[in-house]
This record gives C-alpha cells, structure tokens and sequence, in this order.
C-alpha cells in the first residue's frame, strides 16, 4: 500500500437552488371574500311611542292658592271696614252741621249762640265767659275768612270717665272728631271736639281751635 498515490474523492453534483422548480403557491384575494348580508330598517317605519303628557297639576294649585290668599285678603278688608262702619255715627253729618254752626257763630261773634249749642255738663266744662274770650280780640283770626270743615278722625267713647285722644271726659257716651279748619285765603287750621250724646240729642261738649301764627299776625296787619 505504500508508494502508491492516494485515491481522490468521487466529485460531488452540484446544483443552483435557484434554477430547482418552485411548486406553484395558491393565493386569494383577502377583499375578494364574498360579503354577509346585512339586514336593513327603514327607522320611519318603526312605531315612534307616544309624548309623555305634561302635568299641569302644579299650576292647577299654585292658582288655586293664589285664588284663596286673594279671598283672604279680601275677607280681611271687608271685616275691617265693617268694623269702621259699625262704629260710623248715624247722624254723622248732623254732628258736622254742629261744628260749623259753632264755627259760624265765632264768625259773627255770637258767643251766645254758640253756647247754647253746649250740653250741660259741656257749658259747666266751657263756661260762656270762655266762648266770649274765644271769640274777642286777637282770636277772632281763627275764625275769619271761616270756610268749612273737614273731619279727620272720629272715634266713640262709652263708659266711666276717661282721657280719651287727649280729652277729658265725664262717664257716659261721646263722639270725639279731629278734622282741618279750611279758610279763604288757603290757610288751614286744625280742631278738636267732644260731642256728647244724650237720649235724644247730641250736644257740644268741647271744642278747641289752632292755626298757624302767621294768621295772627295778618289779622293783626289788617
């Protein structure tokens, strides 16, 4: 074996991969799959349900409140001036027409005229010397140029003897009026009187006069 050349290996076939045949590949189109169906509605076909009705059951109660506070408030005014009226003097006027009688006979200086339209115990309270007083001088400035009278205020007093709006008085039943003195040249004066009632009668009991000093002082002038 020795002295003899080794033996080459047999040549080894080799072949370009890329010339070997490639199989064929199946391929699909991925947007080529066929669609389901969908199943369509027409929405103005399908039943629409009814509105929710409204309620209109608090506006019903908030004007039925209302309705019964505007009734309230109306019982309230119709009881009060009822109550005015239950205390309204009935002859009222007749008792006006006696303060301007008194008012009158200031105007021509007739103290007595004027007291005789006293109660009794009114001329014990307002002697006719006090009248005569009231209608001399300086004073007779709070009663010329005499137009009317308006009463303010009147109230009644019943019972025992009391001070009454500012007035003294003896037991039994008055008819005390406040009211403004209106004069023809614009001035205005105000008054206070005490009207007694008897059975049949209604009398002067007092009666108390003001005016602005300037009126004075023009009586003085003229």
């Amino acid at each position: 074996m020795t002295g003899q050349p080794p033996t080459p290996p047999p040549p080894v076939e080799t072949q370009d991969i890329a010339s070997l045949p490639r199989p064929p590949v199946q391929t699909q189109d991925i947007a080529s799959p066929p669609t389901p169906p969908v199943e369509t509605q027409n929405l103005a076909s399908l039943p629409v349900p009814p509105a929710p009705r409204r309620s209109y059951r608090w506006v019903i109660f908030l004007m039925l409140g209302v309705l019964g506070l505007a009734l309230v408030c109306v019982a309230v005014v119709v009881a009060l001036v009822a109550n005015n009226l239950s205390h309204l003097p009935a002859n009222l006027g007749a008792n006006q027409s006696l303060l301007d009688d008194f008012m009158r006979a200031g105007v021509r200086q007739d103290a007595r005229a004027a007291f005789a339209l006293f109660s009794s115990r009114g001329q014990q309270h307002t002697p006719l010397g006090q009248i005569e007083k009231m209608f001399s001088n300086d004073n007779r400035a709070l009663f010329k140029g005499y137009e009317r009278l308006e009463v303010t205020f009147y109230g009644v007093h019943t019972g025992s003897a009391a001070q009454y709006e500012g007035i003294d008085l003896p037991d039994g039943s008055f008819i005390v009026v406040r009211g403004a003195v209106h004069y023809d040249d614009g001035m205005d004066g105000t008054f206070s009187a005490a009207l007694e009632q008897m059975d049949q009668d209604t009398k002067l009991y007092s009666f108390s006069l003001a005016a602005p000093p300037s009126r004075f002082r023009n009586n003085q002038n003229g």
